[in-house]
C-alpha cells in the first residue's frame, strides 16, 4: 500500500473518535469552512435522532434509503472535493457504533446558559473560574478554562437549536450550597443525555457529507519534519507536521492522508496497563468506562512525539457504590447518617464527605484495604429515613426520583442479604463474621461512634452533629460499598487552541487533541461542584479544535 506521505491528501480533516468531542469537532469545522460565524444556529432544528446501532453508520436522515458508509474511503463514493463541500471530513471510530463514553453521560455543566436564564438561575463566570482554578491549584490552563466557561452556556443554546431542550438544572451535592450548573433534559430518573447528543450530531454529520467509519481503529500517525508553519508562530522553528493516519479495519490496514487530525479518543479507562502506570492499584476496580475507550489517542500522540503530562491525568473516581447490584443501595451507602467502616471494621472518614466533595469520598475509599467499605445501619435508622423522606443532595433528588428510592429501601436490603452483598445480624459479632472483620474491632468502632452520638461531637473526623445517629436497634446491616471510576481525564499536552504540543512545547502542525485525552481542564481530582464538566470539556474542546483545524487547512496550498 502507498504511505500517506506518498499520496495526495484524501482528506482535509480526519477525526479519530466518534464520541461527543469528535462529532462536535466535525460540525464545528464544517461551519467554519462554510464561513459561518462561531456558534451559528441551524436554520431549523434537527429532526429525530438517527439509529446509530448499525455496525456502519449510514448517511442521511433516519430511515433514508442510502448506501452504507464504505469500510475504506476507496471502497465506495469518493470523499467530497472542495467543489462539493467546504471541507473533506471523515471520522474513524474504533467501536462498532459511535458514542464512546459520551453516550453514558447524564448531564453537562454550563454557566450563563439559556436554561439557567429561563429559571432565573445566576451563576457567574468569575465565581466558577475562581473556584475551579483554586481547586486545581492553578495547575490547569487558565486561558483554556476561561474559554470553555464562555462556551459552555453558548453550547447549550447550540444544542437546543438542534432539538434538545435542557429543562432540568440542579446542583449535584448538598442542596442550596453548590452552584446549579448541572443541565439535563427533564427532571426524573437518571437518563443519558449524551446518547441523544450523539444521535443528533451524527445525523447532522452524515447529512453534511462526513464519512463515519466504524470498526476502524487508528494505529499510527504519520508525520514529517518541516522548518516553518503557515500559522506564523515561531517561524523558522523546526517542527513536525501530521500528514495522515493508518487504521486497522478487521485484519486489514487502511491508510488515510489528511491535512489535519483531531484525536478525540477519550481517556484510557479500558487499558489496564495505562491504569497501572498512572493509577497503580486501580486497574481492576469496577468502572462504567466503555472497554474500547482505552487510551488510543494518548498512545498515538506519544509515539508521534507529543508531550505527555505524566503528573496530570485525573481518575474520575466514584464510591462508595453498590453497582451493578442495586442503585437504591448505592444511594444508601452515600447517606451521611450511615457509619462507614473498612474491611477490618474500622471507621475511616467523615461520612458527610460525599455531600460536598464526591471525588474526595472516593479518594478516602481508595486508601482502604481492597478499596471496599461497609455502610452500617440499624432498623431504627432505616425507619427514620423512610419515614422522614429527607433528601440530602441534588444527586439524590436527581438519581433517586425525588426520594422515591426510599420506598424500596427495605426490600432492596433483604435482596442484598439474599445475594450476599449485604450482611445482616442481630448482633455486631454476627455482622463482623459475615464481612470478615474482627468482631472485637467492629464492636469497638460502633461503641465509640455511639458515644460520639450521645455527646453530639465526632472527636475522630468531626462529622456534622445533625447526622450523628446511634446504631442500637437490631437487626443490623452492613452494606458493601466499593471503589469505582467513570473515566480518566488528561494526558496529551495541548495549548489553548487544542493544538498538540511536542516534547519541547512546540505545536505539531495539523494535530489536535480534545476531550478526555487532553490536558488543561482538570488536575488531580474531578470537582463535582461542577458536575457534568467532563462532557462539557469534550464538547467545548471539540468545538474549538474543529474551527482551529478548518482555519489551519484553509491556510494550506491546495494539492
Amino acid at each position: 500500500m502507498q504511505s500517506p506521505a506518498d499520496r495526495e491528501a484524501d482528506l482535509d480533516l480526519l477525526i479519530i473518535g466518534a464520541g461527543g468531542a469528535g462529532l462536535v469537532a466535525a460540525v464545528s469545522a464544517l461551519e467554519a469552512a462554510a464561513g459561518l460565524p462561531p456558534l451559528s444556529m441551524p436554520a431549523a432544528a434537527a429532526g429525530p435522532g438517527v439509529d446509530v446501532s448499525n455496525k456502519a453508520a449510514r448517511p442521511g436522515a433516519a430511515g433514508a434509503k442510502t448506501a452504507p458508509v464504505p469500510t475504506t474511503l476507496g471502497a465506495g463514493p469518493a470523499p467530497p472535493t472542495r467543489g462539493q463541500s467546504p471541507l473533506r471530513v471523515a471520522i474513524l471510530e474504533k467501536a462498532s457504533s459511535p458514542g464512546g463514553n459520551t453516550a453514558q453521560s447524564a448531564g453537562m455543566f454550563a454557566i450563563e446558559s439559556p436554561a439557567q436564564r429561563r429559571k432565573g438561575i445566576v451563576v457567574s463566570k468569575g465565581e466558577v473560574f475562581r473556584e475551579k482554578m483554586t481547586y486545581a491549584h492553578w495547575r490547569v490552563d487558565p486561558g483554556l478554562v476561561s474559554d470553555c466557561l464562555d462556551l459552555s452556556g453558548q453550547l447549550v443554546a447550540w444544542l437546543e437549536a438542534r432539538g434538545m431542550r435542557f429543562d432540568n438544572v440542579i446542583e449535584f451535592l448538598r442542596e442550596g450550597e453548590a452552584p446549579r450548573v448541572f443541565h439535563s433534559f427533564s427532571p426524573g430518573p437518571p437518563g443519558f443525555i449524551g446518547k441523544t447528543i450523539v444521535e443528533r450530531l451524527m445525523e447532522e454529520c452524515l447529512q453534511k457529507g462526513v464519512h463515519v467509519l466504524c470498526d476502524s481503529a487508528a494505529v499510527r500517525l504519520h508525520t514529517v519534519g518541516v522548518s516553518s508553519n503557515p500559522g506564523g508562530d515561531r517561524p523558522g522553528t523546526h517542527r513536525t507536521r501530521v500528514i495522515g493516519v493508518t487504521a486497522r479495519q478487521g485484519e486489514a490496514e487502511a491508510h488515510f492522508a489528511a491535512n489535519a487530525v483531531i484525536l478525540a479518543t477519550g481517556g484510557f479507562g479500558g487499558n489496564s496497563s495505562l491504569l497501572e502506570r498512572y493509577f497503580p492499584g486501580h486497574s481492576d476496580v469496577f468502572t462504567l468506562n466503555r472497554p474500547e475507550v482505552a487510551g488510543d489517542g494518548l498512545l498515538l500522540a506519544e509515539a508521534a512525539g507529543a508531550g505527555i503530562d505524566h503528573q496530570g491525568p485525573v481518575l474520575l473516581v466514584t464510591g462508595p457504590h453498590h453497582y451493578p447490584w442495586s442503585h437504591v443501595l448505592t444511594l444508601l451507602v452515600r447517606r451521611p447518617e450511615v457509619v462507614l467502616v473498612n474491611s477490618e471494621g474500622r471507621r475511616y472518614s467523615d461520612e458527610t464527605l460525599f455531600l460536598d466533595y464526591h471525588t474526595e469520598a472516593g479518594n478516602a475509599l481508595s486508601q482502604q484495604p481492597g478499596k471496599i467499605c461497609y455502610a452500617l445501619v440499624d432498623r431504627a435508622l432505616i425507619e427514620r429515613m423512610v419515614t422522614s423522606g429527607e433528601i440530602v443532595s441534588g444527586m439524590e433528588r436527581e438519581a433517586g426520583g425525588a426520594g422515591a428510592w426510599l420506598a424500596n429501601l427495605e426490600a432492596e436490603l433483604e435482596a442484598g442479604v439474599a445475594r450476599g452483598t449485604v450482611a445482616k445480624g442481630d448482633g455486631w459479632e454476627e455482622v463482623a463474621q459475615a464481612i470478615g472483620a474482627d468482631p472485637s474491632e467492629l464492636a469497638r468502632t460502633v461503641t465509640r461512634y455511639n458515644e460520639f452520638c450521645e455527646r453530639g461531637e465526632d472527636a475522630d473526623f468531626f462529622k456534622e452533629s445533625r447526622f450523628l445517629v446511634p446504631l442500637r436497634t437490631p437487626p443490623y446491616y452492613a452494606v458493601l460499598g466499593r471503589q469505582g471510576f467513570d473515566t480518566t481525564l488528561g494526558g496529551i499536552k495541548v495549548d489553548r487552541r487544542m493544538r498538540v504540543l511536542d516534547r519541547g512545547g512546540i505545536p505539531i502542525e495539523g494535530l489536535y487533541a480534545v476531550g478526555d485525552c487532553a490536558t488543561g481542564w482538570e488536575y488531580e481530582n474531578y470537582n463535582l461542584r461542577h458536575p457534568g464538566s467532563a462532557l462539557t470539556f469534550a464538547l467545548c474542546s471539540g468545538y474549538i479544535a474543529g474551527r482551529e483545524a478548518a482555519a489551519y487547512v484553509a491556510r494550506l496550498p491546495i494539492s
